[in-house]
C-alpha cells in the first residue's frame, strides 16, 4: 500500500498507534504491527507503513505523503513534533482534532433526524393538498364565473409545475443545512475553514504545537513558520510569517492571541516558560469555545430548519388554501347579476 492510499481514518488510527509507541519509547518498526494486532485493528495499512519505514522513508513521507489538506497539516505536526521532541503530543493533538470534528458532524446529523422527518411529512402533506385541491377550486369557480380571477390562474399554473414547486420547497427547507454543510466543506480566501468550530480547533492545534516547540527549544523563526504550516496557510503567508512578527504585525492566519504571544516572546516581554504556559492556555480556551459552539449548533440549526418548515407550511396554507377558500365563499354568496 502506498502512502497516497491512506485515507483520513487510517491516518488517525496510525497516528494514535505511533503516538503510543513514541510515548513508550519503543521502535516503530516491529512494534507498530504488534500494537495493531493487540488493539485488533486492521493491519494491512500498518504492515505497509512498517515496510516503508524499514526502507528508510521518513514518518512524514509515509503518513502524510500526498498533497491533501489533512496530510499537509499532519506533515507540519510531525516535523514540529520531531524538532521539539514532542511527536507523541503533536500526533495525538492532530488526531484528536479530526476525531472531535467527526463527533460534531455525527451529533449534527443525529440532531437533524426529527427536522428531516418533519420535512418529509410536510412535503407529502402540502404536495397532496396542492395536487388535489387546486383543481377543485378551478372547477367550482367555473360554475359561478366564465373567467377565472388572475390569482387563481396563477395558482393553477403553479400547480401545473408541481414537481418544480416541490423541489423549490425542499431546497428552501434545507437551506440552513446546506449553508452549514457548505461552510464545513469550504475554505475562505486565507485557506481557513469557513465553519467556525473547525477553525477554532485548528487554531487550538497551532497554539498547542507552538507551545511544544517553544518548550522544546526550537528557534522562534521555525516556530512561527511551522505554526502557520499547521494552519495550512498559503505559501506566501508562511514565508512572510517571521517578517510580520519582527515588524510587530499580526501573523496571519494564526489566532490573534498566539500571534501576540510570539511577538512578546521575540521582544523579550515574556520568557519561554511563560510563553508556553500562555500558549497552552490559549489552546484550551479555543477548544472549549469550539465545544460550546458545536453544542449550540446541534441545538439551533435543527430548530432553524423546523422554523423554516413551519413558516413555509403557514405561507402555503394561507395563500394556496385559506385565502382561495374565503374568496370562493364570497363568490358563492354574491347575488347574481343579470
Amino acid at each position: 500500500m502506498s502512502n497516497a492510499q491512506l485515507d483520513l481514518q487510517q491516518q488517525i488510527r496510525l497516528c494514535q498507534q505511533v503516538a503510543k509507541l513514541v510515548k513508550a519509547k519503543l521502535p516503530l518498526v516491529g512494534e507498530l504491527a504488534r500494537a495493531a494486532e493487540i488493539e485488533r485493528t486492521a493491519g494491512a495499512d500498518v504492515s505497509a507503513v512498517e515496510e516503508q519505514l524499514a526502507a528508510g522513508k521518513s514518518l512524514s513521507a509515509v503518513l502524510a505523503g500526498d498533497r491533501s489538506r489533512n496530510s499537509q497539516i499532519l506533515a507540519a505536526c510531525i516535523e514540529a513534533g520531531e524538532r521539539s521532541d514532542s511527536l507523541d503530543q503533536t500526533l495525538e493533538a492532530w488526531a484528536g482534532m479530526y476525531i472531535a470534528n467527526s463527533k460534531s458532524a455525527k451529533a449534527m446529523w443525529a440532531a437533524m433526524v426529527y427536522p428531516v422527518l418533519l420535512m418529509l411529512v410536510t412535503l407529502m402533506s402540502l404536495g397532496y393538498v396542492i395536487w388535489q385541491l387546486i383543481p377543485e377550486y378551478r372547477t367550482t369557480y367555473e360554475l359561478y364565473s366564465h373567467r377565472l380571477p388572475w390569482w387563481l390562474e396563477w395558482i393553477v399554473r403553479l400547480r401545473e409545475q408541481w414537481g418544480v414547486v416541490m423541489i423549490v420547497m425542499l431546497a428552501t427547507m434545507l437551506l440552513p443545512l446546506i449553508i452549514w454543510f457548505w461552510r464545513r466543506c469550504t475554505l475562505d480566501a486565507a485557506r481557513m475553514p469557513r465553519e467556525p468550530v473547525q477553525r477554532l480547533r485548528l487554531q487550538a492545534l497551532a497554539s498547542n504545537v507552538a507551545g511544544w516547540m517553544i518548550g522544546g527549544g526550537v528557534p522562534l523563526n521555525q516556530v512561527v513558520q511551522l505554526s502557520t504550516r499547521v494552519m495550512d496557510a498559503r505559501d506566501s503567508d508562511t514565508r512572510d510569517a517571521f517578517a510580520r512578527l519582527i515588524s510587530q504585525r499580526l501573523v496571519e492566519p494564526l489566532p490573534r492571541e498566539l500571534s501576540m504571544l510570539l511577538a512578546s516572546l521575540h521582544s523579550g516581554v515574556i520568557d519561554r516558560a511563560a510563553a508556553v504556559t500562555h500558549m497552552h492556555a490559549v489552546a484550551g480556551h479555543l477548544q472549549r469555545t469550539a465545544e460550546r459552539m458545536a453544542v449550540r449548533q446541534t441545538r439551533w440549526l435543527p430548530m432553524l430548519v423546523a422554523l423554516v418548515v413551519g413558516g413555509l407550511t403557514i405561507l402555503t396554507y394561507v395563500f394556496l388554501i385559506y385565502l382561495p377558500w374565503i374568496a370562493l365563499l364570497k363568490k358563492i354568496v354574491e347575488p347574481e347579476t343579470f
